[in-house]
């Protein structure tokens, strides 16, 4: 039996792996039973792998670690049937997961992917879901879930995303050692159905009933306690889904979420004039200025960058570059905080480029991303609630976006909806005055806690702020002593022993 490792100049056998065995991935689709070895990492394992199909012995040769068999369905497969591997997980064990999933109905497709870390198993799996959960139209959609398994009796974490999800093992996977689902939001991704978008069925209610739907189907599998968790807007999310069917999950912990309270929420404005010290505030506007000042000099630097990355702006470079200017104190506070690391009065343009593309990204207003965006923008102008732009310390410069809207960035071609935040308002009392066994994480820097819950003193929730934290706050950032808080509540709410993060 071979075993060799191609990126690298060891040979590896399967024995002697232990907890870190490897595990071999098994799929099946067009009739073609595909094996895969998953190291966890770039070593390529090349060990045969011994199959029964229809009973009939064929020794699949795993050749740059992967190989294809002929098999009608994997009902008449059996994978290593004389347990001669050291594997993270069985065969009879895939089988017995997948036979649970097929089980619950609605399961579009199942594929079994890396399981990094502590899980056993892992599969990407598209869930049939309504379009309209409040109508007789048979209209359904694809919705996107990255399953992460270990024992149905852990706690599992359902990750609510406000955009498109990707598949990483989470905080709070890593501190219970449970199991894990990622659900993309709907109209992200491929989460969508086919043909024009019906924006009108891009709503709150409409989202918190998928995870409903998913959270049921999904508690047939994972018997033990659930904490439902989201970064930003999937934060916002997980709070909008906890008031909405307060008892899905026993836990919910919501990072750095905003639940703004109008179409462009004062509060933002206001928390951007106060943050850090006057002198860092009064460098950020002399920065704007000068980026506006010097937009001569700035352009073409954005223009051949944008030509090299083969990046397209309709909106216009001067348009992006006021936008960018706009955008600037809000992104810098978000995400950098560095008062330090702002260019000064001699910076050179692309100096002045670079800390633009730090701070606000400019490919933020490429064509691309605004595509990518449309239902976000779509969603805080309709429902949501967002941020206004500030006029005061650079109106004088402008010369093309006289009237600065993120409504500039909906979608082309529709008619939009008057806002109505009615329904967030709602969620923002739950969460303030009903919503226990919450853990919001929040840094003191980043805007979007100037729209943060602050829970009622007589609720049992924590709100924890990280002093001069950003948009990227995570437990990870805390203090030992704040960290020590928040694995004490998760433990006892979850009822399970937590694992210090490293």
């Amino acid at each position: 039996m071979k075993g060799l490792l191609i990126l690298g100049i060891f040979v590896f056998t399967l024995i002697g792996w232990g907890q870190d065995a490897p595990n071999l991935l098994v799929n099946h689709a067009n009739g073609k039973l595909i094996l895969s070895w998953d190291t966890g990492g770039d070593e390529i394992l090349e060990t045969d792998v011994e199959v029964l199909i229809s009973g009939k012995q064929v020794v699949a040769k795993m050749d740059n670690g992967v190989d294809t068999l002929e098999a009608k369905s994997l009902d008449m497969v059996n994978i290593d049937p004389e347990s001669k591997l050291a594997l993270k997980s069985t065969w009879e064990e895939k089988k017995a997961l997948r036979g649970q999933l097929l089980s619950l109905g609605g399961i579009a497709s199942i594929w079994e992917i890396s399981a990094r870390h502590h899980f056993t198993q892992a599969y990407f799996i598209e869930v049939s879901q309504e379009l309209d959960h409040f109508s007789d139209e048979p209209t359904t959609f694809n919705q996107r879930v990255w399953m992460s398994f270990v024992d149905p009796a852990k706690p599992t974490l359902m990750e609510t995303c406000g955009y498109e999800g990707y598949d990483y093992t989470k905080e709070i996977a890593h501190l219970t050692k449970g199991n894990q689902l990622i659900i993309e939001n709907r109209f992200f991704g491929t989460s969508k159905a086919l043909g024009e978008p019906r924006w009108e069925l891009l709503r709150a209610k409409q989202a918190v009933e998928d995870l409903h739907r998913i959270n049921k189907a999904f508690k047939k599998i994972f018997i033990g306690k659930w904490v439902s968790s989201g970064i930003s807007k999937g934060g916002a999310n997980c709070i909008t889904y906890r008031a909405a069917y307060p008892n899905d999950v026993d836990v919910t912990v919501p990072y750095v979420a905003p639940i703004a309270l109008d179409r462009e929420d004062q509060r933002t404005t206001e928390y951007i004039n106060t943050r850090g010290e006057k002198s860092c505030r009064d460098s950020l506007i002399a920065f704007q200025r000068m980026l506006l000042n010097r937009r001569e000099e700035i352009l073409p630097v954005l223009k051949e960058w944008a030509a090299k990355k083969e990046m397209k702006f309709s909106v216009g470079y001067e348009t992006a570059l006021e936008y960018a200017a706009y955008e600037y104190t809000f992104s810098f506070w978000q995400w950098f905080a560095a008062c330090d690391k702002t260019p000064g009065y001699n910076a050179t343009p692309q100096a002045i480029f670079d800390h633009v593309n730090e701070t606000v990204g400019w490919s933020f207003y490429s064509d691309k991303t605004i595509l990518k965006l449309y239902p976000s923008y779509y969603q805080h102008m309709v429902e949501l609630g967002y941020y206004g732009f500030q006029k005061k310390d650079i109106y004088d410069l402008i010369k093309v976006v006289k009237e600065p809207d993120n409504l500039f960035f909906c979608p082309d071609g529709i008619k939009m909806p008057s806002y109505d935040g009615t329904y967030v308002k709602n969620v923002a009392d739950y969460a303030t005055n009903k919503g226990n066994n919450f853990i919001y994480i929040y840094g003191e820097y980043d805007i979007w806690s100037a729209c943060a819950i602050t829970p009622a003193s007589h609720l049992n929730s924590l709100k924890m702020v990280k002093e001069k934290g950003t948009h990227g706050t995570r437990i990870k950032h805390f203090s030992e002593e704040d960290k020590q808080k928040i694995y004490k509540a998760l433990g006892e709410w979850l009822e399970c022993e937590i694992t210090p993060l490293k």
